[in-house]
Protein backbone atom coordinates (compact mmCIF):
# COMPACT_ATOMS: atom_id res chain seq x y z
CA UNK A 1 0.00 0.00 0.00
CA UNK A 2 3.07 2.21 -0.58
CA UNK A 3 2.11 6.19 -1.19
CA UNK A 4 -1.68 5.84 -0.08
CA UNK A 5 -2.71 3.07 -3.31
CA UNK A 6 -3.65 -0.29 -3.82
CA UNK A 7 -3.84 -1.81 -6.90
CA UNK A 8 -7.10 -1.84 -8.27
CA UNK A 9 -8.91 -4.78 -10.39
CA UNK A 10 -9.81 -2.53 -12.74
CA UNK A 11 -6.82 -1.12 -14.20
CA UNK A 12 -6.27 -4.35 -16.37
CA UNK A 13 -9.55 -2.93 -18.10
CA UNK A 14 -8.30 0.97 -18.41
CA UNK A 15 -5.11 -0.44 -19.64
CA UNK A 16 -6.87 -2.90 -22.62
CA UNK A 17 -9.20 0.65 -23.10
CA UNK A 18 -6.30 2.80 -23.69
CA UNK A 19 -4.30 0.49 -26.12
CA UNK A 20 -7.42 0.84 -28.64
CA UNK A 21 -6.98 2.55 -31.51
CA UNK A 22 -10.63 3.86 -31.79
CA UNK A 23 -10.83 3.82 -28.03
CA UNK A 24 -14.31 5.77 -26.93
CA UNK A 25 -14.60 7.99 -23.81
CA UNK A 26 -14.78 6.17 -20.26
CA UNK A 27 -17.30 6.85 -18.14
CA UNK A 28 -16.32 5.45 -14.97
CA UNK A 29 -19.69 4.61 -12.32
CA UNK A 30 -20.10 3.57 -8.78
CA UNK A 31 -20.61 5.29 -5.70
CA UNK A 32 -19.05 7.57 -3.53
CA UNK A 33 -15.63 6.73 -1.70
CA UNK A 34 -15.16 3.34 -3.56
CA UNK A 35 -11.80 5.11 -5.61
CA UNK A 36 -12.89 6.49 -8.23
CA UNK A 37 -10.96 9.15 -8.73
CA UNK A 38 -7.48 7.87 -7.16
CA UNK A 39 -8.23 4.81 -9.47
CA UNK A 40 -7.74 7.52 -12.21
CA UNK A 41 -5.21 9.95 -11.13
CA UNK A 42 -2.71 6.81 -10.25
CA UNK A 43 -3.67 5.15 -13.81
CA UNK A 44 -2.98 8.18 -15.81
CA UNK A 45 0.96 8.18 -13.85
CA UNK A 46 1.40 5.17 -14.24
CA UNK A 47 0.83 5.30 -18.23
CA UNK A 48 2.86 7.97 -18.20
CA UNK A 49 0.01 10.58 -20.19
CA UNK A 50 0.21 14.14 -18.61
CA UNK A 51 -3.25 14.35 -16.43
CA UNK A 52 -5.41 17.49 -17.20
CA UNK A 53 -8.11 16.97 -14.10
CA UNK A 54 -11.10 19.81 -13.92
CA UNK A 55 -13.63 19.46 -11.41
CA UNK A 56 -16.97 20.49 -12.87
CA UNK A 57 -18.69 21.49 -9.73
CA UNK A 58 -15.05 23.74 -9.35
CA UNK A 59 -16.21 25.56 -12.28
CA UNK A 60 -19.63 25.31 -12.45
CA UNK A 61 -20.63 29.17 -13.04
CA UNK A 62 -17.89 29.27 -15.81
CA UNK A 63 -18.37 26.04 -17.54
CA UNK A 64 -22.06 25.46 -17.82
CA UNK A 65 -23.23 28.01 -19.85
CA UNK A 66 -21.18 27.32 -22.17
CA UNK A 67 -21.33 23.39 -22.35
CA UNK A 68 -25.28 23.49 -22.73
CA UNK A 69 -24.86 25.25 -26.23
CA UNK A 70 -23.82 21.83 -27.26
CA UNK A 71 -20.87 23.48 -29.40
CA UNK A 72 -18.08 20.91 -29.30
CA UNK A 73 -15.30 23.88 -30.31
CA UNK A 74 -16.62 26.54 -27.99
CA UNK A 75 -16.66 23.89 -24.76
CA UNK A 76 -13.05 22.67 -25.40
CA UNK A 77 -11.66 26.28 -25.34
CA UNK A 78 -13.86 26.77 -22.26
CA UNK A 79 -12.04 23.60 -20.94
CA UNK A 80 -8.87 24.63 -21.94
CA UNK A 81 -9.23 28.20 -20.22
CA UNK A 82 -10.08 26.45 -16.89
CA UNK A 83 -7.42 24.04 -17.06
CA UNK A 84 -4.41 26.28 -17.75
CA UNK A 85 -3.36 23.62 -19.95
CA UNK A 86 -3.91 23.04 -23.71
CA UNK A 87 -4.08 19.89 -24.45
CA UNK A 88 -5.28 19.77 -27.99
CA UNK A 89 -1.72 20.72 -29.43
CA UNK A 90 -0.56 17.24 -28.04
CA UNK A 91 -3.73 15.07 -27.29
CA UNK A 92 -1.66 11.46 -27.55
CA UNK A 93 0.39 12.79 -24.44
CA UNK A 94 -2.77 13.70 -22.44
CA UNK A 95 -5.28 12.30 -20.22
CA UNK A 96 -8.31 14.28 -19.40
CA UNK A 97 -10.42 13.99 -16.32
CA UNK A 98 -13.97 15.16 -16.08
CA UNK A 99 -14.74 15.17 -12.61
CA UNK A 100 -18.10 15.68 -10.70
CA UNK A 101 -19.63 15.88 -14.43
CA UNK A 102 -23.20 15.22 -13.12
CA UNK A 103 -22.82 19.06 -12.26
CA UNK A 104 -23.29 20.11 -15.86
CA UNK A 105 -24.89 16.45 -17.43
CA UNK A 106 -24.71 18.32 -21.05
CA UNK A 107 -20.56 17.42 -20.42
CA UNK A 108 -21.62 13.94 -21.02
CA UNK A 109 -23.47 14.38 -24.27
CA UNK A 110 -20.76 16.45 -25.57
CA UNK A 111 -18.56 13.32 -25.25
CA UNK A 112 -18.84 11.76 -28.44
CA UNK A 113 -17.37 14.72 -30.25
CA UNK A 114 -13.92 13.73 -28.33
CA UNK A 115 -14.63 10.20 -29.81
CA UNK A 116 -15.26 11.57 -33.25
CA UNK A 117 -12.91 14.72 -33.61
CA UNK A 118 -10.09 14.18 -30.85
CA UNK A 119 -9.49 10.10 -30.81
CA UNK A 120 -6.30 9.98 -29.96
CA UNK A 121 -7.29 12.35 -26.53
CA UNK A 122 -7.77 9.80 -23.60
CA UNK A 123 -11.06 10.74 -21.92
CA UNK A 124 -12.94 10.21 -18.57
CA UNK A 125 -15.14 10.89 -16.81
CA UNK A 126 -16.81 10.22 -13.43
CA UNK A 127 -19.04 11.63 -10.75
CA UNK A 128 -20.48 11.61 -7.13
CA UNK A 129 -23.88 11.02 -7.88
CA UNK A 130 -23.49 10.12 -11.69
CA UNK A 131 -26.71 7.47 -11.75
CA UNK A 132 -29.01 10.23 -11.31
CA UNK A 133 -27.98 12.45 -14.33
CA UNK A 134 -27.70 9.42 -16.39
CA UNK A 135 -30.86 8.45 -15.58
CA UNK A 136 -33.01 11.89 -16.05
CA UNK A 137 -35.51 10.89 -18.56
CA UNK A 138 -34.87 14.10 -20.72
CA UNK A 139 -31.19 13.27 -21.07
CA UNK A 140 -29.58 10.66 -23.82
CA UNK A 141 -26.38 9.84 -23.73
CA UNK A 142 -24.43 9.40 -27.10
CA UNK A 143 -24.98 5.29 -27.18
CA UNK A 144 -22.25 3.81 -29.14
CA UNK A 145 -19.77 6.54 -28.27
CA UNK A 146 -18.79 6.26 -24.77
CA UNK A 147 -18.03 3.50 -23.01
CA UNK A 148 -18.59 2.22 -19.01
CA UNK A 149 -16.59 1.07 -16.52
CA UNK A 150 -17.74 0.22 -12.76
CA UNK A 151 -15.63 0.83 -9.86
CA UNK A 152 -16.55 -1.27 -6.88
CA UNK A 153 -15.09 -1.28 -3.36
CA UNK A 154 -12.42 -3.57 -2.87
CA UNK A 155 -13.10 -7.71 -3.12
CA UNK A 156 -11.77 -9.32 -0.65
CA UNK A 157 -8.77 -10.60 -3.11
CA UNK A 158 -7.86 -6.98 -3.15
CA UNK A 159 -7.81 -6.39 0.51
CA UNK A 160 -5.48 -9.21 1.06
CA UNK A 161 -3.20 -7.55 -1.68
CA UNK A 162 -3.49 -4.64 0.52
CA UNK A 163 -2.58 -6.35 3.22
CA UNK A 164 0.28 -7.33 1.79
CA UNK A 165 -1.18 -11.31 2.14
CA UNK A 166 -0.07 -11.93 -1.87
CA UNK A 167 0.14 -15.81 -0.93
CA UNK A 168 -3.19 -15.74 0.38
CA UNK A 169 -4.60 -14.22 -2.63
CA UNK A 170 -2.73 -16.46 -4.61
CA UNK A 171 -5.12 -19.64 -2.59
CA UNK A 172 -8.15 -17.83 -3.43
CA UNK A 173 -7.35 -17.88 -6.93
CA UNK A 174 -6.07 -21.56 -7.79
CA UNK A 175 -8.24 -23.74 -4.48
CA UNK A 176 -10.81 -25.89 -5.64
CA UNK A 177 -12.24 -29.25 -4.09
CA UNK A 178 -10.56 -31.17 -6.66
CA UNK A 179 -7.10 -30.05 -6.77
CA UNK A 180 -3.65 -30.05 -5.14
CA UNK A 181 -4.28 -26.19 -4.51
CA UNK A 182 -6.68 -26.92 -2.03
CA UNK A 183 -5.86 -25.04 1.02
CA UNK A 184 -3.70 -26.55 3.75
CA UNK A 185 -5.11 -26.24 7.07
CA UNK A 186 -2.85 -23.54 8.27
CA UNK A 187 -3.82 -21.33 4.91
CA UNK A 188 -7.77 -21.92 5.75
CA UNK A 189 -7.35 -20.51 9.06
CA UNK A 190 -5.34 -17.74 8.12
CA UNK A 191 -8.00 -17.17 5.09
CA UNK A 192 -10.40 -17.28 7.55
CA UNK A 193 -8.75 -14.83 10.09
CA UNK A 194 -8.68 -12.47 7.16
CA UNK A 195 -12.34 -12.60 5.64
CA UNK A 196 -13.23 -12.05 9.88
CA UNK A 197 -11.01 -8.84 9.52
CA UNK A 198 -12.79 -7.61 6.15
CA UNK A 199 -16.33 -8.11 7.47
CA UNK A 200 -15.17 -5.40 10.05
CA UNK A 201 -12.99 -2.72 8.05
CA UNK A 202 -14.68 -3.56 4.56
CA UNK A 203 -13.76 -2.76 1.12
CA UNK A 204 -14.08 1.41 1.03
CA UNK A 205 -9.65 2.39 0.33
CA UNK A 206 -10.18 5.00 3.04
CA UNK A 207 -11.09 2.39 5.54
CA UNK A 208 -8.23 0.12 4.66
CA UNK A 209 -5.69 2.81 4.69
CA UNK A 210 -6.94 3.61 8.50
CA UNK A 211 -6.46 0.00 8.97
CA UNK A 212 -2.90 0.06 8.43
CA UNK A 213 -1.97 3.62 9.88
CA UNK A 214 -4.37 3.35 13.20
CA UNK A 215 -6.04 -0.29 13.41
CA UNK A 216 -9.50 -1.02 13.68
CA UNK A 217 -10.53 1.91 16.03
CA UNK A 218 -8.95 4.44 13.12
CA UNK A 219 -11.17 2.29 10.10
CA UNK A 220 -14.11 2.74 12.30
CA UNK A 221 -13.54 6.65 12.53
CA UNK A 222 -13.73 6.66 9.01
CA UNK A 223 -16.73 4.62 8.04
CA UNK A 224 -18.59 6.53 10.43
CA UNK A 225 -17.23 9.48 8.35
CA UNK A 226 -17.95 7.96 4.94
CA UNK A 227 -21.89 6.69 6.96
CA UNK A 228 -21.83 10.63 7.53
CA UNK A 229 -21.38 11.81 4.29
CA UNK A 230 -23.64 9.57 2.47
CA UNK A 231 -26.73 10.77 4.52
CA UNK A 232 -25.65 14.22 3.70
CA UNK A 233 -25.65 12.93 0.25
CA UNK A 234 -28.99 12.50 0.38
CA UNK A 235 -30.24 16.02 -0.33
CA UNK A 236 -28.60 16.60 -3.79
CA UNK A 237 -30.95 13.37 -4.82
CA UNK A 238 -33.26 14.20 -7.48
CA UNK A 239 -36.71 13.99 -5.40
CA UNK A 240 -39.02 16.47 -3.61
CA UNK A 241 -38.66 17.14 -0.05
CA UNK A 242 -41.13 14.35 0.82
CA UNK A 243 -39.32 11.60 -1.03
CA UNK A 244 -35.86 12.78 0.22
CA UNK A 245 -37.20 12.57 3.77
CA UNK A 246 -38.36 9.11 3.19
CA UNK A 247 -35.02 8.47 1.56
CA UNK A 248 -33.34 9.25 4.99
CA UNK A 249 -35.55 6.87 6.29
CA UNK A 250 -35.28 3.88 4.17
CA UNK A 251 -31.11 4.43 4.49
CA UNK A 252 -31.11 4.87 8.59
CA UNK A 253 -33.36 1.37 8.58
CA UNK A 254 -31.80 -0.26 6.25
CA UNK A 255 -28.91 -2.23 8.02
CA UNK A 256 -31.67 -4.29 10.13
CA UNK A 257 -33.40 -4.90 6.82
CA UNK A 258 -29.86 -6.86 5.05
CA UNK A 259 -30.30 -10.24 3.69
CA UNK A 260 -34.16 -10.11 3.83
CA UNK A 261 -37.03 -9.31 1.56
CA UNK A 262 -37.94 -6.01 1.41
CA UNK A 263 -40.66 -4.85 3.56
CA UNK A 264 -42.12 -0.92 2.36
CA UNK A 265 -43.74 -1.05 6.13
CA UNK A 266 -40.63 -2.01 7.75
CA UNK A 267 -38.41 0.50 5.85
CA UNK A 268 -40.60 3.87 6.21
CA UNK A 269 -43.65 2.87 8.32
CA UNK A 270 -46.34 5.12 7.72
CA UNK A 271 -45.36 5.94 4.31
CA UNK A 272 -47.14 4.47 1.29
CA UNK A 273 -45.24 1.57 -0.51
CA UNK A 274 -45.46 3.57 -3.95
CA UNK A 275 -43.05 6.67 -2.63
CA UNK A 276 -40.94 3.99 -0.21
CA UNK A 277 -40.37 2.03 -3.28
CA UNK A 278 -39.40 5.58 -5.16
CA UNK A 279 -37.08 6.23 -1.94
CA UNK A 280 -35.41 2.56 -2.43
CA UNK A 281 -34.52 3.18 -6.17
CA UNK A 282 -32.54 6.43 -5.80
CA UNK A 283 -30.43 4.69 -2.92
CA UNK A 284 -29.94 1.83 -5.40
CA UNK A 285 -29.28 3.78 -7.94
CA UNK A 286 -26.87 5.75 -5.65
CA UNK A 287 -24.66 2.94 -5.46
CA UNK A 288 -25.40 2.88 -1.59
CA UNK A 289 -27.69 -0.25 -1.06
CA UNK A 290 -27.53 -3.70 -3.86
CA UNK A 291 -30.20 -5.58 -3.93
CA UNK A 292 -30.98 -9.54 -5.20
CA UNK A 293 -34.70 -9.74 -7.23
CA UNK A 294 -36.32 -13.25 -6.95
CA UNK A 295 -36.14 -15.16 -10.01
CA UNK A 296 -38.24 -18.48 -11.06
CA UNK A 297 -34.96 -19.68 -11.97
CA UNK A 298 -36.21 -21.70 -15.25
CA UNK A 299 -34.00 -20.47 -17.62
CA UNK A 300 -31.52 -17.49 -18.53
CA UNK A 301 -31.58 -14.48 -18.74
CA UNK A 302 -32.64 -14.86 -14.82
CA UNK A 303 -33.34 -11.42 -15.09
CA UNK A 304 -36.19 -12.42 -17.56
CA UNK A 305 -38.35 -13.72 -14.82
CA UNK A 306 -37.55 -10.92 -12.06
CA UNK A 307 -39.54 -9.70 -9.73
CA UNK A 308 -38.32 -6.14 -8.85
CA UNK A 309 -40.84 -5.82 -5.75
CA UNK A 310 -40.17 -9.31 -4.49
CA UNK A 311 -36.21 -8.59 -3.21
CA UNK A 312 -33.39 -8.55 -0.82
CA UNK A 313 -31.48 -5.58 0.04
CA UNK A 314 -27.48 -5.24 1.05
CA UNK A 315 -25.43 -2.97 1.67
CA UNK A 316 -23.05 -1.26 -0.98
CA UNK A 317 -19.74 -2.60 2.23
CA UNK A 318 -19.87 -4.87 4.50
CA UNK A 319 -17.65 -3.10 6.93
CA UNK A 320 -20.27 -0.21 6.42
CA UNK A 321 -23.06 -3.01 7.25
CA UNK A 322 -21.03 -4.14 10.65
CA UNK A 323 -20.33 -0.01 11.51
CA UNK A 324 -23.63 1.10 10.83
CA UNK A 325 -25.20 -1.41 13.05
CA UNK A 326 -23.26 -1.32 15.94
CA UNK A 327 -21.04 -3.84 15.51
CA UNK A 328 -17.23 -4.49 16.54
CA UNK A 329 -14.55 -6.20 16.80
CA UNK A 330 -15.90 -8.26 20.23
CA UNK A 331 -19.56 -8.86 18.44
CA UNK A 332 -17.97 -10.88 15.51
CA UNK A 333 -16.63 -14.29 16.79
CA UNK A 334 -13.28 -15.79 15.75
CA UNK A 335 -13.50 -18.24 13.09
CA UNK A 336 -12.39 -21.05 15.16
CA UNK A 337 -15.94 -20.71 16.89
CA UNK A 338 -19.66 -22.12 15.35
CA UNK A 339 -21.14 -18.77 15.16
CA UNK A 340 -18.45 -17.11 13.15
CA UNK A 341 -20.82 -14.02 11.85
CA UNK A 342 -23.75 -12.14 13.51
CA UNK A 343 -26.74 -14.57 12.36
CA UNK A 344 -25.70 -15.09 9.12
CA UNK A 345 -26.41 -11.94 7.98
CA UNK A 346 -22.65 -10.67 7.18
CA UNK A 347 -22.05 -13.84 5.82
CA UNK A 348 -24.93 -13.27 2.92
CA UNK A 349 -23.71 -9.11 2.66
CA UNK A 350 -19.86 -10.54 2.10
CA UNK A 351 -20.85 -13.11 -0.50
CA UNK A 352 -23.28 -10.49 -2.06
CA UNK A 353 -20.77 -8.01 -2.95
CA UNK A 354 -18.65 -10.04 -3.98
CA UNK A 355 -20.31 -11.78 -6.59
CA UNK A 356 -21.45 -8.44 -7.34
CA UNK A 357 -17.98 -7.54 -8.23
CA UNK A 358 -16.86 -10.86 -9.67
CA UNK A 359 -16.38 -9.53 -13.39
CA UNK A 360 -13.95 -6.45 -13.15
CA UNK A 361 -15.61 -3.23 -14.50
CA UNK A 362 -19.19 -4.36 -14.34
CA UNK A 363 -21.47 -4.67 -11.74
CA UNK A 364 -23.71 -8.21 -11.94
CA UNK A 365 -27.31 -7.99 -11.14
CA UNK A 366 -28.00 -10.33 -8.46
CA UNK A 367 -30.73 -12.85 -8.01
CA UNK A 368 -32.40 -15.80 -5.82
CA UNK A 369 -35.12 -17.76 -5.17
CA UNK A 370 -38.12 -17.63 -2.95
CA UNK A 371 -41.39 -19.76 -3.29
CA UNK A 372 -43.53 -18.36 -0.38
CA UNK A 373 -46.88 -20.91 0.47
CA UNK A 374 -48.68 -22.04 4.28
CA UNK A 375 -46.38 -24.97 4.47
CA UNK A 376 -44.15 -25.26 1.78
CA UNK A 377 -42.03 -21.85 2.29
CA UNK A 378 -38.40 -22.67 0.74
CA UNK A 379 -35.61 -19.46 -0.18
CA UNK A 380 -32.07 -19.81 -1.89
CA UNK A 381 -29.55 -17.02 -0.96
CA UNK A 382 -28.48 -16.60 -4.63
CA UNK A 383 -29.34 -18.06 -7.93
CA UNK A 384 -25.75 -17.57 -10.28
CA UNK A 385 -25.66 -18.13 -14.12
CA UNK A 386 -22.84 -19.05 -15.74
CA UNK A 387 -22.82 -19.66 -19.69
CA UNK A 388 -26.97 -21.09 -20.30
CA UNK A 389 -26.59 -23.34 -16.58
CA UNK A 390 -28.37 -22.23 -13.41
CA UNK A 391 -26.34 -22.82 -10.10
CA UNK A 392 -28.68 -22.30 -6.98
CA UNK A 393 -26.09 -20.94 -3.87
CA UNK A 394 -26.49 -21.48 -0.39
CA UNK A 395 -24.29 -19.32 2.53
CA UNK A 396 -23.82 -20.85 5.88
CA UNK A 397 -22.24 -18.69 8.22
CA UNK A 398 -20.80 -21.41 10.33
CA UNK A 399 -19.04 -25.28 9.51
CA UNK A 400 -22.70 -26.72 9.41
CA UNK A 401 -26.20 -26.03 8.52
CA UNK A 402 -29.30 -27.43 6.74
CA UNK A 403 -29.48 -27.51 3.28
CA UNK A 404 -33.62 -27.63 2.61
CA UNK A 405 -33.99 -25.02 0.21
CA UNK A 406 -31.35 -26.09 -1.67
CA UNK A 407 -31.97 -29.38 -1.75
CA UNK A 408 -35.90 -28.48 -2.98
CA UNK A 409 -35.04 -26.31 -5.42
CA UNK A 410 -32.47 -28.88 -6.97
CA UNK A 411 -35.82 -31.29 -7.04
CA UNK A 412 -37.82 -28.66 -8.70
CA UNK A 413 -36.02 -27.28 -11.07
CA UNK A 414 -34.17 -30.65 -11.82
CA UNK A 415 -30.29 -28.97 -11.03
CA UNK A 416 -27.83 -31.75 -10.88
CA UNK A 417 -25.52 -29.55 -8.69
CA UNK A 418 -24.93 -26.56 -6.14
CA UNK A 419 -22.86 -24.56 -4.31
CA UNK A 420 -23.13 -23.60 -0.47
CA UNK A 421 -20.74 -21.29 1.08
CA UNK A 422 -19.70 -21.91 4.54
CA UNK A 423 -16.20 -22.42 6.69
CA UNK A 424 -15.29 -25.74 5.90
CA UNK A 425 -12.43 -26.59 3.67
CA UNK A 426 -13.71 -27.03 0.29
CA UNK A 427 -15.14 -30.21 -0.58
CA UNK A 428 -17.13 -32.25 -3.00
CA UNK A 429 -20.34 -34.81 -1.92
CA UNK A 430 -23.47 -36.06 -2.56
CA UNK A 431 -26.17 -33.77 -1.31
CA UNK A 432 -29.53 -35.93 -0.81
CA UNK A 433 -33.27 -35.45 0.60
CA UNK A 434 -35.86 -37.25 0.20
CA UNK A 435 -35.94 -37.91 -3.43
CA UNK A 436 -33.56 -36.01 -4.54
CA UNK A 437 -29.66 -36.51 -5.37
CA UNK A 438 -26.74 -33.84 -6.24
CA UNK A 439 -24.13 -33.02 -6.32
CA UNK A 440 -23.10 -30.45 -3.48
CA UNK A 441 -19.93 -28.20 -3.91
CA UNK A 442 -18.79 -26.96 -0.25
CA UNK A 443 -16.70 -24.01 -0.79
CA UNK A 444 -15.52 -21.73 2.27
CA UNK A 445 -16.84 -18.46 2.18
CA UNK A 446 -13.45 -16.57 0.99
CA UNK A 447 -14.09 -18.44 -2.62
CA UNK A 448 -17.39 -16.41 -3.03
CA UNK A 449 -15.49 -14.96 -6.04
CA UNK A 450 -14.37 -17.95 -7.73
CA UNK A 451 -17.81 -18.87 -8.68
CA UNK A 452 -17.70 -18.94 -12.30
CA UNK A 453 -13.98 -20.64 -12.26
CA UNK A 454 -15.12 -23.42 -10.20
CA UNK A 455 -17.99 -24.01 -11.98
CA UNK A 456 -16.44 -24.21 -15.08
CA UNK A 457 -13.81 -26.53 -13.65
CA UNK A 458 -16.89 -28.92 -12.70
CA UNK A 459 -18.79 -28.64 -15.66
CA UNK A 460 -15.35 -29.54 -17.85
CA UNK A 461 -15.02 -32.75 -15.38
CA UNK A 462 -17.93 -33.89 -16.18
CA UNK A 463 -17.82 -32.71 -19.67
CA UNK A 464 -14.36 -34.93 -19.31
CA UNK A 465 -16.15 -38.13 -17.81
CA UNK A 466 -18.68 -38.14 -19.72
CA UNK A 467 -16.69 -38.31 -23.24
CA UNK A 468 -14.48 -41.17 -21.30
CA UNK A 469 -17.70 -43.63 -20.60
CA UNK A 470 -19.05 -42.84 -24.01
CA UNK A 471 -15.54 -44.45 -25.48
CA UNK A 472 -14.98 -47.34 -22.97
Amino acid sequence: MENNYITRIQEKSLSAWLKRPRRKPMVIRGARQVGKSTLIRTFAKNSNLKLVEINLEDHRSTLRPVLETGHFEEALAALVRVAGVDFREDPGSHFLFLDEVQTIPACLQLLRYFYEQIPELAVVAAGSVLEFALNEKEFSMPVGRVEYLHVAPLTFKEFLDAKGLHSLKDVVEKASPWTKHSPTPAEHTRLLAALREFFLVGGLPESVFALREEGLGGATAIQRNIIASYRDDLQKYPATAHIRSIVRDVFDRSPIQIAKKAKYSALSPGHTSRDVRKALQLLLDAGVLLEATHSDGNGIPLGAESDPDVRKLFYLDVGLLCCASGLSARDISSPETTAFVNEGVLAEQFVAQELSACEPGLRKPLHYWLREGKSDNAEVDFLWAYGRNIVPLEVKAGASGRLRSLSEICRAKSFSYGIRFDTNLPSITSGRSSDVSYQLISLPLYLASEVDRIVGEYLQMQKSSFLKGESE
